[in-house]
């Protein structure tokens, strides 16, 4: 593979002194080292990242601690040994990013704060996973995925239109606030290319979840009214039929119908059952839909033709147990 590309070596020579545990953290560390950062994650001499452990068998690293902890170096120290702590301020004096997620004020307890560190190194860029934001009356509440999910909307506006609030199956509160962080810090770094200086950033969770939601807050503005939970369609509702259906066994996801809902609508089409039943004349373009069976899926890519009625391919597709020859049986 050509390294060249793609991104792989573009932060090559950036040193990250990375402190974090369990997904929001290292999933930010990661993506950084995936980039060509020097990672090195310091770890508690009894036991190391949390996540190591997860699985519940001695000696062996769970996959959820290798999947967001990849590229990494990784060195124990005790940070409540001075010798330790010495260890550390001399790692993050050759540091350009350095990066925690211990519970609220740890860091500081440890001598390891802001102050400090900037102290040592004014070029640093020094970062924190938070769970809620500085001034909120959470400040100092322990955080994890489900608590940011619940606390910051997403849980919200899923699930089914007149059942309880869930939890989406990603973890947006974790890795979704990991990415923000790590873009952040890309942000950072290239300022200080031209100002010399290193700065001090910090990502809440709970706040890093507003960046996801931001389709409801359109459709608040425009109804006036809290976005509501709209099963597997969208909760802007503003392009039906969107979601997920069935027909014939066969399962249709629309995330986006074009021409296709358009010229459906303009024959009077108002419920799915219409909607498959409708062809549609070209040009329909802008359909994007997957369609699912027990053997496989195949995806239409936007640009393609609706021209056959959704139940009749659905009916294609149950008979045959999945296309064959998917362009020919899917002609969408």
């Amino acid at each position: 593979m050509d390294t060249t590309i793609g991104g792989q070596n573009c932060l090559s020579g950036v040193r990250i002194l990375d402190f974090t545990q369990f997904e929001a953290g290292p999933s930010c560390t990661e993506a950084l080292a995936w980039l060509g950062a020097e990672v090195v994650k310091v770890e508690n001499p009894g036991g190391g990242d949390p996540g190591r452990a997860l699985g519940g068998k001695a000696g062996i690293d769970d996959p959820y601690f290798l999947l967001f902890n990849a590229n990494k170096k990784s060195v124990t120290v005790n940070l409540k040994d001075p010798k330790g702590l010495q260890l550390i301020k001399d790692l993050a004096a050759k540091a350009d990013v350095m990066v925690e997620n211990f519970a609220p004020g740890a860091i500081e307890r440890l001598g390891l704060g802001y102050d400090v560190i900037k102290a040592i190194n004014p070029g640093i860029v020094y970062c924190q996973v938070k769970g809620f934001g500085e001034g909120s009356p959470y400040e100092k509440n322990l955080a994890f995925d489900m608590i940011a999910q619940a606390c910051g909307g997403t849980m919200s506006i899923t699930g089914e239109r007149d059942g309880r609030p869930l939890k989406p199956g990603p973890s947006l509160g974790d890795t979704g606030t990991g990415m923000l962080l790590a873009v952040s810090i890309l942000g950072a770094l290239y300022r200080r290319k031209d100002t010399g200086q290193g700065d001090h950033l910090q990502v809440a969770m709970q706040d890093a979840m507003l960046h996801y939601i931001r389709i409801a807050f359109a459709a608040q503005y425009r109804t006036g009214k809290a976005a509501q939970r709209a099963a597997d369609s969208s909760v802007s509702n503003t392009t039906p039929p969107m979601g997920t259906q069935t027909v014939n066994g066969v399962v249709f996801t629309i995330g986006h119908c074009g021409g296709w809902c358009a010229q459906a609508t303009g024959a009077g089409a108002t419920t799915w059952a219409d909607y498959a039943a409708t062809p549609v004349a070209p040009p329909a373009y802008g359909v994007l839909v997957t369609v699912s069976w027990s053997g496989g899926s195949h995806l239409v890519t936007s640009g393609q033709t609706l021209t056959t009625p959704i139940a009749v391919v659905a009916a294609a597709v149950g008979q045959a147990g999945g296309p064959p020859n998917a362009s020919a049986l899917c002609p969408l």
